[in-house]
């Protein structure tokens, strides 16, 4: 019996440690090879019911790569087929509106275009910005942006709407040419990217009544360096920035032409 004891004390020392076997901590996604995919658990293996977590532990949702961000905009949707029927209805009543929209009439009337909308990250912090359009043949509208918007809060929020005299056109890089008249003595041309939510002048060029021709580099009108150009010199740079218009993106068209 006795030379049986050894073993039967080994026996007991290994139920025992089998007793207090705990389940192994799995790795962060951090310690994970690059190539290591990491599959979600089955059905099977979840509990039944967890509990649910305390207020202070709840983080904000991150956007999956699935968002639905065209429902974000709907709101835009919505302002352009108020402004429609208005047109149609010939009211001109738009105090109601939720965002102003009215500048881009005189691209509707003068193009007899339909509007388009694509969406596109412009500064790079995975939400996209609404981008609208004129879907034409008609080679100079179908370069502007009719407008921009981006959602603040989860909200949209115009960056801006363009007019025929005051418009924003689309350059291959994703940034904006902008160009504006005041009048025959007054007009801008400036290349402007979007970024923190408003439209930013890179460089470009601009006439003011009498105070002459300037040339704006490494910056806009109120921050750049200024130059004094002559008139010939002045308008052969704004033909220079109008050849880099184009690459207009595919825009779909609004439901609100299927009512």
């Amino acid at each position: 019996m006795k030379r049986f004891l050894p073993l039967l004390l080994l026996l007991f020392l290994l139920l025992t440690a089998c007793g207090n076997v705990q389940s192994p901590v799995p790795p962060a996604l951090s310690d994970l090879p690059e190539d290591t995919v990491v599959s979600a658990p089955s059905a099977s293996a979840l509990p039944a019911s967890a509990p649910e977590p305390s207020p202070a532990a709840e983080e904000p949702a991150s956007p999956s790569p699935e968002t639905d961000w065209r429902a974000f905009y709907q709101p835009v949707f919505d302002c352009y087929a108020s402004l429609l029927d208005a047109l149609e209805n010939d009211t001109y009543d738009f105090d109601g509106l939720v965002y102003d929209l009215t500048p881009n009439i005189e691209l509707l009337i003068y193009s007899k275009a339909r509007l388009g909308y694509c969406l596109r990250d412009l500064d790079g912090d995975a939400v996209p910005e609404l981008i609208t359009g004129l879907m034409t043949d008609d080679y100079y509208y179908s370069n502007i942006a009719a407008a921009l918007f981006t959602l603040k809060d989860s909200e949209p929020e115009l960056v801006f709407a363009s007019m025929a005299r005051s418009r924003y056109e689309f350059l291959p890089d994703g940034s904006f040419l902008y160009e504006g008249s005041g009048g025959a003595a007054y007009y801008d041309v400036f290349v402007c990217h979007y970024s923190d939510g408003g439209m930013s002048e890179e460089y470009g060029a601009f006439h003011e009544g009498d105070r002459g021709f300037f040339l704006v580099t490494a910056g806009g009108k109120d921050t750049g360096i200024l130059t004094d150009i002559s008139e010939s010199a002045f308008y052969e740079y704004v033909d220079r920035l109008n050849q880099m218009i184009g690459s207009a993106p595919i825009l779909t068209m609004m439901e609100i032409y299927e009512r």
